[in-house]
């Protein structure tokens, strides 16, 4: 048992395998795409203003990512997009409603954003 300000390091290196802007894109899903889609679900899941939810989602992936440019932060909130918007595609399958709701992530997300950023998104996600 720990006693007063005694620390326990716990070795964890498996943990950080993976790409990093998966975790980015669930703050990005959470705080900001969120905020906008269903405001009324970020003021019951996040406990805050859809307004203030953003503005911290926005802030945290400046902070993140050592991003002051107005216009590079813009460039990388595009990759989080890309890669929220394949993740929508790719867990269509459990998505409540899903009969219908796939027409509309076809037509909406697959087809216009999703194929024709493929080679982008392999990128992305390569690094």
């Amino acid at each position: 048992m720990l006693q007063n300000n005694e620390l326990m390091l716990i070795d964890m290196g498996e943990v950080t395998r993976g790409v990093p802007i998966y975790d980015v894109a669930s703050v990005f899903r959470d705080m900001i795409a969120g905020a906008q889609a269903n405001p009324e679900m970020t003021r019951m899941s996040v406990g805050m203003e859809p307004e203030l939810a953003s503005e911290i989602g926005t802030k945290f992936i400046a902070t993140y990512t050592w991003l002051s440019d107005p216009q590079a932060l813009e460039g990388y909130m595009n990759q989080l997009r890309l890669v929220y918007a394949f993740n929508v595609v790719m867990f269509l399958t459990e998505m409540s409603q899903r009969e219908m709701r796939a027409p509309l992530v076809i037509e909406n997300l697959l087809r216009p954003v999703i194929i024709p950023n493929a080679e982008t998104l392999k990128n992305i996600l390569s690094k």
